[in-house]
């Protein structure tokens, strides 16, 4: 026979499980589209598709978003693209591009017609693009979601 903190702890677990769970459907099915759409509506020229990859999709080490106890968070996976941080939190301000073990940069450059082999290039810096930003249409989504799970009083908060 099990006891009152035993039956509450089983509870408790049982909760926590259906919590996580349903912060991991609102990531896979809700969020994630919504920054896709974001990605296509800006303005970042898509060569690679690494940044958008890094944005919607798993790492090896598991989610872009991570759950812990009732908290959701999004993020960007940096191990596949290391400058994400700078295109979508800070921005960047004009800086100085040099090769580190090549004599020089060579890419193809678009304005000039073809490629270039320069020592280094002048950046000019970027504001941030705010591809995390989600609509009220998006956190709609999710509470109806929550409150299809756990009652009609339960909506999600964003900070």
């Amino acid at each position: 026979m099990s006891t009152l903190s035993e039956d509450l702890e089983r509870q408790k677990r049982v909760l926590q499980n259906a919590i996580e769970h349903t912060l991991e459907k609102i990531g896979q099915e809700i969020i994630l589209p919504a920054l896709r759409s974001n990605y296509e509506k800006s303005s970042l020229k898509t060569r690679t598709g690494k940044l958008l990859n890094a944005m919607t999709q798993r790492s090896a080490s598991g989610n872009i978003f991570a759950i812990e106890g009732n908290t959701l968070t999004v993020g960007v996976d940096t191990s596949i693209i290391p400058y994400a941080k700078f295109l979508l939190e800070t921005g960047s301000k004009r800086h100085s591009i040099t090769p580190r073990t090549a004599k020089c940069l060579y890419f193809y450059w678009e304005k000039m017609g073809g490629y270039v082999a320069l020592k280094y290039v002048n950046h000019p810096g970027h504001a941030v693009y705010n591809l995390y930003e989600v609509g009220p249409d998006t956190i709609e989504k999710a509470n109806e979601l929550i409150r299809e799970t756990f009652g009609s009083g339960a909506e999600i908060s964003l900070t």
